[in-house]
């Protein structure tokens, strides 16, 4: 099972009901699968809380995919997993272009000592926890705001014409995005129906 482990990314972070993926992962091992974590957004101390979403959840995969942030910009991405999963993998012919390259690899080791050094997950929590309490105050000032959720900077603002029904904002997402962008402020939309920021 593939899956990540923290929040929902199509929907604008949603956040797995606690014990989901523990279920989930006592039934996949049952019939003798495999459970792997995407931790390419919410991995690296993200979530403020925990430095892995998977942590969040009381869970321990079999295989760990991270990329993006490990990278603060260079091509680099990794896979960790088990010692019997690597020993069959090493077994067959693995061939990647830039695999082990090794100003990308010098370049993630960097990251990791600075999110060490200055204490990036705790940041990530400080700011996330201001963020949020700003975020949920406008939400109480602008109808147009139908909720304010996440953890850490993995948060998701979603914009709707009617709170009752939740109806999608599309226009004026539209609008707002490409204004906070005149700004200097860079969000994403989800991809479902883009009207929550992330």
């Amino acid at each position: 099972m593939f899956s990540r482990p923290l929040f929902v990314g199509v929907g604008g972070a949603v956040e797995l009901a606690p014990g989901y993926l523990k279920l989930v992962y006592d039934i996949v091992r049952q019939v003798g699968g495999v459970c792997i974590a995407d931790e390419v957004q919410s991995g690296f101390g993200r979530t403020g809380s925990h430095y892995w979403g998977f942590e969040t959840q009381g869970v321990i995969p079999d295989i760990v995919t991270m990329a993006k942030g490990i990278g603060n910009g260079l091509p680099l991405g990794a896979v960790v997993t088990t010692p019997e999963i690597a020993q069959v993998l090493s077994q067959r012919i693995q061939f990647n272009t830039f695999g082990g390259n090794p100003v990308c690899s010098a370049g993630g080791l960097a990251v990791l000592k600075v999110l060490d050094k200055e204490k990036r997950q705790t940041h990530c929590a400080d700011v996330g926890y201001r963020l949020i309490g700003r975020l949920k105050t406008l939400q109480q000032k602008h109808e147009i705001i139908g909720d304010v959720r996440g953890r850490g900077l993995m948060l998701g603002v979603e914009l709707v014409t009617n709170r009752n029904d939740k109806t999608p904002a599309k226009s004026e997402t539209l609008v707002l995005f490409e204004k906070l962008k005149d700004l200097g402020v860079l969000v994403e939309k989800e991809a479902f129906t883009e009207t929550c920021f992330e």
